[in-house]
């Protein structure tokens, strides 16, 4: 999930997250979180934290018991000592990162559960004074720590350019800091990649342009492009799935440019995240499967290979004691 895609979410889910208490926890790996939260208007919701992936409720888990990892068994029960009975607060994003903070109160105690969707992150339990009190894996990064008994700090924000400055000549000079024009977008003005393939698109630009041939009317398209999908997207999303030949290869929170295929549309985010992710953890599933089968085959294959050598050397070895035997007959007197 994008920046964007966390502000879409939190904007539809926010309200419904708030006053939710967390009934039950489960891990089914050692980076994926399972929450049964019961909303306060009743019933019971899923919730699924996947770290470096996505944050959404999940109608494909009816039973999660039989997903959960039992070798994280003891790791499970920690977390689900520190997280039961809690109730959520708040949610929000942090800066304009892929970072979500889910705000707990744990029998008076102030928590909060931190779900990183950037690559490498964790998910993190820090108590009243943002100390880390379980993780999901520790990291040692370049320019932060994340593990047990650690202040947590939050990745080096990256405000988006055209969120910080109006200047149309200043823009322009940043996107010259790539070699093209969409890392000129993505390193210059701190936009991930999908947006700024989208907003060159919608402007009828070339991505592959010199970022220094282009004229400040293209600029300011890009500029308005990128505003109109950061401020008003989370307004009015657009929810879909772009899926080709078949095969799902983005869910996107507006009906992207950028990407041609067949655009499924949903009423809900939240419901696109869903069945994307679940689609994609299936192919995964199979994928792992179909290899672990492979490997086995070639391992079998090996194995017959083996025995058929064995068995040659053996009919070679049982031949010469039938010849020894018949020497010994023939030659008995001798």
């Amino acid at each position: 999930m994008t920046a964007l895609d966390i502000s879409v979410w939190i904007a539809e889910n926010g309200e419904s997250l708030q006053k939710a208490f967390v009934d039950n926890v489960y891990l089914i790996a050692r980076d994926r979180l399972v929450l049964r939260l019961r909303p306060r208007g009743g019933g019971v919701k899923t919730l699924v934290i996947e770290a470096g992936r996505r944050i959404s409720f999940t109608k494909f888990m009816a039973d999660v018991k039989r997903v959960a990892d039992p070798q994280l068994e003891g790791v499970q029960r920690l977390w689900r000592s520190l997280l039961r009975d809690c109730c959520i607060e708040g949610v929000e994003q942090v800066e304009h990162e892929r970072v979500v903070l889910l705000n707990l109160v744990c029998k008076g105690e102030r928590r909060a559960l931190v779900a990183e969707l950037l690559p490498r992150g964790v998910i993190a339990l820090l108590n009243g004074s943002g100390t880390i009190k379980i993780v999901s894996e520790p990291r040692t990064m370049r320019d932060r720590v994340v593990r047990v008994g650690e202040v947590y700090s939050p990745p080096p924000p990256r405000r988006p350019a055209v969120l910080t400055t109006n200047d149309i000549d200043e823009l322009a000079r940043l996107l010259t800091k790539g070699k093209d024009l969409v890392r000129g977008v993505v390193r210059g003005w701190s936009l991930p990649g999908e947006i700024a393939e989208e907003v060159i698109a919608r402007c009828g630009l070339d991505k592959s342009a010199d970022p220094g041939s282009v004229g400040k009317e293209a600029v300011e398209c890009l500029r308005h492009e990128v505003l109109k999908l950061l401020l008003e997207t989370p307004k009015a999303p657009e929810p879909c799935i772009v899926a080709v030949d078949g095969e799902p290869i983005g869910v996107y929170p507006y009906i992207p440019s950028h990407v041609r295929g067949a655009v499924k549309r949903f009423n809900r985010f939240d419901d696109a995240i869903d069945e994307y992710f679940t689609k994609l953890t299936e192919r995964e599933v199979v994928r792992r499967a179909v290899a672990e089968l492979e490997s086995k085959i070639a391992r079998l294959t090996k194995s017959i290979e083996e025995v058929r050598e064995a068995i040659k050397r053996r009919r070679a070895e049982l031949e010469g004691l039938r010849r020894v035997i018949r020497a010994i007959e023939e030659n008995y007197p001798v």
